[in-house]
């Protein structure tokens, strides 16, 4: 049924506008009107939650190695810095002669210039290694999380926040092509063969609003004709 002549069943609707359907919290037993955080089907409920654990032997070897260029990048400072304290104090000097004419001091040696360069170096090798490390935790934490996604999964993850709404069609459908791509590593692998078009075409939206406005890609009415395929092709996963 569909109580309030919107065009989205009532199985369907978000009231509460929270990211999940009546149907949703039914299953989760949840007030449907009263905003709620995600939840996790009882029979997929591990009996306790442990945090997982982020650190690999692979993170461990990375540690390890940036730990060891760390340590010869400075110990190589060192040297350099105590060459120049030694040769400073222990250099050839030329004492002028006491009769006659005084030869003219020969110059010293120019100094080895330092190499800063050698420093920055080590520095973003290091930085590389930490953003790697943290990137391969995030991507591990958002598996464990919502699971694996695939062509039988029951719905579509990341994109069902943005249909509980008959509201502000335009920017709603900027926000979920932005998302779509931000996750498209996870989304994309498990589309259906009737999906992909649609998705596809939310890829092309938001490559084309980074340097348009969403009004000037996409009218409302095609937004609304988006939105109501992607209900239909949620609902058909169910």
């Amino acid at each position: 049924p569909d109580s309030d002549g919107n065009g989205v069943t009532d199985n369907l609707e978000d009231y509460d506008d929270d990211g999940f359907t009546n149907y949703d919290e039914y299953l989760a037993d949840t007030n449907p009107c009263v905003k709620d955080e995600p939840f996790v089907p009882a029979d997929e409920q591990p009996d306790t939650f442990e945090f997982p654990d982020s650190t690999t032997p692979e993170d461990e070897e990375v540690d390890v190695v940036a730990w060891v260029f760390l340590v010869l990048g400075f110990l190589f400072v060192l040297g350099g810095i105590g060459y120049l304290v030694w040769f400073y104090k222990k250099g050839p000097s030329v004492t002028p002669r006491s009769v006659g004419v005084s030869r003219p001091s020969l110059p010293r040696p120019t100094q080895p210039p330092a190499q800063p360069g050698i420093i920055n170096s080590w520095k973003q090798k290091f930085s590389a290694f930490k953003t790697k490390r943290a990137a391969k935790t995030k991507a591990s934490q958002r598996a464990k999380l919502f699971g694996e996604f695939s062509q039988e999964s029951s719905k579509i993850p990341h994109v069902g926040k943005f249909m509980g709404t008959t509201k502000n069609h335009l920017p709603r459908l900027q926000k979920m092509a932005d998302t779509y791509v931000e996750h498209k590593d996870e989304i994309k692998p498990g589309l259906r063969k009737e999906e992909k078009s649609l998705f596809a075409k939310l890829e092309n939206i938001s490559k084309k609003t980074k340097d348009k406005q969403i009004h000037d890609v996409v009218d409302k009415d095609e937004a609304k004709d988006i939105f109501a395929k992607l209900r239909k092709l949620s609902k058909d996963r169910k």
